[in-house]
């Protein structure tokens, strides 16, 4: 939810640096840096456990924290938002299907994906990569339109499925 808090501050155009709300945007930067994990996991140090709620939660907590940061990075280049956002990142690159190119609710699942997901994870590394934080790969990218492709039939591919 913080994540999604912090959308909304810098969608308005308030940064750590810059706006009304400095000082929120900052702790809550600060906050959810704070709740990332060695492996780059931004779902929260409080998502633990095996329930179904809690597993469904954890990839749509990461992508949204990870966009986030990523977005406040992007609009003020801060040196310390920089580590965050390329272990986000690299987090959401090795939790992508590698066969399909989407994701699904846990990390590296077989399923091949869904939107909501792949929505929220590419959001991420785009944000990232426009900024410079990462370059994704080749591969990931041929796995990004892999996946897009998969869920647009059609006669001319432009029918969408969820």
């Amino acid at each position: 939810m913080t994540g999604l808090a912090l959308l909304a501050f810098l969608g308005a155009g308030h940064t750590q640096r810059e706006g009304g709300y400095q000082d929120t945007v900052q702790r809550g930067l600060q906050y959810l840096i704070a709740q990332q994990f060695p492996s780059g996991d931004l779902s929260g140090r409080n998502q633990i456990g095996q329930l179904p709620t809690v597993r469904y939660a954890r990839m749509y907590s990461h992508g949204m924290a990870g966009l986030a940061i990523a977005e406040a990075y992007a609009m003020t280049s801060d040196p310390k938002l920089l580590p965050a956002v390329q272990a986000a990142a690299g987090y959401s690159l090795q939790a992508m299907n590698s066969r399909t190119g989407g994701w699904r609710y846990d990390f590296a699942s077989d399923d091949p994906g869904d939107m909501s997901q792949f929505g929220w994870q590419a959001m991420l590394l785009n944000s990232a990569s426009r900024s410079r934080a990462i370059a994704i790969p080749g591969s990931n990218r041929l796995g990004l339109q892999r996946f897009l492709d998969s869920v647009s039939p059609g006669r001319h591919g432009g029918l969408a499925v969820y």
